[in-house]
């Protein structure tokens, strides 16, 4: 099984430019804060991958688990402030604090650590 930080890599070699993915949940905290091992990579996308996409990167839609998780949000308010950490934009840590407390895994946890980090709220220098 490929880590997180690989899927995430692969997903931003698989969407073209202008499209955007954005980071949030697990994957996005450990970039700013680190506190728990990522279960997986959660994203904003701005639409799901076509097929060939999927292939590409090895996903396959399933109900439940997986180390890759695509949000098409409705609001694009979530993607509005992001920040950036190496290669990956990131949701704001305010979203990634939102996304984390009901997901389950650690995330609630992860969430905590987050939002009590004196970093919180600030640009990664």
């Amino acid at each position: 099984m490929a880590d997180v930080e690989q899927i995430a890599q692969w997903l931003l070699k698989c969407y073209p430019e202008p499209e955007r993915v954005v980071f949030t949940q697990w994957f996005a905290a450990n970039q700013r804060h680190p506190y728990t091992t990522p279960p997986a990579a959660s994203a904003y996308v701005p639409s799901f991958p076509a097929e060939a996409i999927e292939r590409k990167l090895g996903a396959r839609h399933v109900t439940d688990g997986g180390t890759l998780w695509l949000v098409v949000s409705k609001d694009d308010g979530v993607c509005r402030e992001t920040q950036q950490v190496g290669e990956f934009t990131l949701a704001c840590d305010a979203q990634i604090y939102l996304d984390l407390l009901h997901v389950g895994l650690r995330g609630p946890d992860q969430a905590k650590a987050l939002r009590e980090w004196e970093g919180f709220g600030r640009s990664k220098v």
